[in-house]
């Protein structure tokens, strides 16, 4: 098949976009999770521990956002709500 080289890079380029940004995410949100003050935010904290907690949950959940698996809003919504420029 002369298909499956094209086929590698893409997924070789899809992975390494996600895992750009999955590590990006995942720095911000912990960074707003260690300075947070958890009795006023804890719906943005539990956003934040489901969505952005490690390597991998973040990039399974910005796989499924991407592939449809899951709302882009229930990703978007913790970050706006941090920070408006993140939204953005």
């Amino acid at each position: 098949l002369n298909c499956g080289p094209t086929l590698l890079w893409s997924m070789l380029v899809i992975s390494f976009v996600l895992s750009f940004f999955s590590v990006f995410l995942m720095l911000v949100a912990s960074d707003w999770l260690d300075s947070a003050d958890t009795s006023e935010r804890q719906r943005k904290i539990e956003a934040f521990r489901t969505h952005y907690y490690g390597y991998f949950a973040t990039m399974v959940s910005l796989f499924m956002a991407v592939t449809g698996g899951s709302d882009w809003r229930d990703l978007y919504l913790p970050l706006w709500e941090t920070s408006a420029s993140l939204g953005l």
